[in-house]
């Protein structure tokens, strides 16, 4: 936050009249901690947004603050940012070294316009984090839901924190044939056991609870008091309860297919995709499925290597690049556990295909390594080789489509070839939209002169505009990915680039689906 004339900038977050530092630049944590107990008495009769003039001449508190955090009074600015549904705001401190003598105007119009920018841009990350949390927490409440409207759902319930059955269905109590009368005297755990990496032990009590939130699809063993066992799945979802702090729906799985009233373990093998980019999800997931395969897809490393300890897959498709934990790193995890897991064939997708990339790749233990985009043929032929099964007839699957000269109508037709002419237009739509976010949010980063971050988004920009044929799109990305400069005019005229290349693709993307037949 060093622009023009601010020295300080320090983010405190308050709650309840507590203040916590967050982050800062140009002061030290001892001021800040000391700045923290100053604030309530600073902001004691502001209401709204203020800005304090020459902090010799405001309140005690306030001069207080800013010899705290700068080292001398000059000015200080001060700017609150609400924080959405927690109840909860954050403050944002400017205080600058600026003679008395020295302020014009325009410095106080520019200390101004610093503090709303900073308010602005911390506002929309907010909103952002908030909606993205929203559509996830809806997106996990609708999948629930169709689990337990599925043919293999054999019943569910409701347990607290510790595990204490509150609540049965009638179709667990007829399924599994437990004893009306004493279910609710037992608890969930006194049914059902977990492999041990499910449990967590540091809780202090004498049993070990069970880590819910954990539980998506996790293999459990359902012991009657008489007759055999029954492997079922378990899938979990927090839900609030009246009376308990911490309540869980749980949603229990027959493990195989439904097939008359009978379940049995299906044949069809499930593929695995780990990809963090929604428009090459729904192209590699669509390939697979076109292909007669199962598709589970996750959007990380720690996503994948959860799902393979949760679940038995005929093979991995593992993007190299992914946030939490990238594809190279979860490959690592899951070759040192192969004792427990087994052998999974692994197969990096990448963007890239230097030599050194694909050297951290083999060193890690995958099998073989794509490079995107991923061509159906290419892809079918991976998959047979790893996990035996032939599919569906490739020849039986394309469409008739005649090739466009042009390299991105090539490409689409290509994708057409491979899927579903709907599901071409979905992937079109989505990458329009979510390539735009993704630009507006590489602006935003560019100008906090994040660069490492800034390539991330190109780095994943390129990826699923590679999938598209956007070839100077692509171009433009590789530009500035080789870019060695750190000069900031450098790299914004690279972004710059991409961002006309896009506009460029837009409108020819829209035209490829208007010149789409209808259905």
């Amino acid at each position: 936050m060093h622009v023009g004339s601010t020295d300080v900038a320090c983010l405190f977050l308050e709650h309840q009249g507590n203040f916590q530092p967050l982050a800062s630049s140009g002061t030290s944590d001892e001021a800040m901690a000391t700045a923290a107990q100053i604030l309530p008495l600073a902001l004691r009769r502001w209401d709204t947004e203020k800005f304090a003039l020459d902090a010799s001449l405001e309140s005690e508190a306030t001069a207080r603050l800013a010899t705290t955090l700068s080292g001398a009074k000059g000015f200080v600015s001060m700017h609150r940012i609400a924080v959405g549904s927690h109840g909860c705001q954050m403050v944002l401190v400017l205080a600058h070294q600026v003679p008395r003598l020295c302020v014009t105007r325009s410095t106080l119009e520019m200390i101004r316009e610093v503090g709303r920018q900073a308010g602005l841009r911390m506002e929309a990350q907010l909103e952002r984090r908030e909606s993205k949390a929203l559509r996830e927490s809806v997106s996990s409440l609708y999948l629930h839901l169709e689990k337990m409207g599925g043919a293999r759902c054999t019943g569910h319930c409701i347990v607290n924190g510790k595990g204490r059955l509150l609540s049965v269905s009638e179709s667990l109590l007829n399924n599994l044939r437990l004893n009306r009368e004493r279910v609710y005297a037992r608890s969930f755990g006194d049914y059902f056991s977990f492999q041990p990496g499910y449990y967590d032990f540091s809780e202090g009590y004498s049993d070990p609870v069970i880590s819910w939130h954990q539980l998506q699809y996790t293999p459990c063993t359902f012991q009657p008091d008489d007759g055999p066992s029954v492997r079922l799945v378990v899938c979990s979802l927090r839900i609030p309860y009246p009376g308990e702090s911490e309540a869980w729906h749980i949603c229990l799985l027959h493990e195989g297919e439904d097939a008359g009233g009978v379940f049995y373990a299906g044949n069809t093998p499930t593929v695995l995709i780990a990809e963090d980019h929604p428009v090459n999800q729904r192209v590699i997931q669509g390939m697979v499925e076109k292909l007669g395969l199962r598709a589970d897809v996750v959007s990380n490393g720690l996503e994948a290597v959860h799902a393979v300890c949760s679940k038995s897959y005929a093979a991995i498709l593992m993007d190299c690049q992914m946030p939490e934990m990238d594809g190279v790193e979860a490959t690592q995890f899951i070759r040192s556990n192969q004792e427990s897991l087994g052998r999974i064939p692994i197969v990096a997708v990448t963007a890239v295909g230097q030599d050194e990339d694909r050297e951290r790749c083999l060193e890690a233990g995958v099998e073989e390594i794509l490079v995107k985009p991923i061509r159906m043929e290419e892809l079918a032929e991976v998959l047979e080789r790893w996990t035996g099964f032939t599919g569906r007839s490739l020849e039986d699957s394309v469409d008739e489509v005649s090739p466009n000269s042009h390299r991105m109508d090539e490409a689409l037709d290509r994708l057409r070839a491979d899927l579903d002419t709907e599901v071409v237009r979905d992937i079109v739509m989505l990458f329009i939209d979510d390539s735009k976010a993704r630009l507006d949010h590489l602006s935003t980063v560019a100008d906090a002169h994040n660069w490492v971050e800034c390539r991330v988004l190109v780095h994943t920009l390129k990826g699923s505009s590679s999938s598209l044929g956007a070839a100077d799109l692509v171009e433009a990305c590789e530009a500035f990915e080789a870019e060695k400069s750190q000069d900031s005019e450098v790299l914004r005229q690279r972004i710059a680039v991409i961002e006309q290349r896009f506009k460029e693709a837009v409108p020819m993307l829209k035209n490829y689906l208007d010149r789409l037949p209808p259905g």
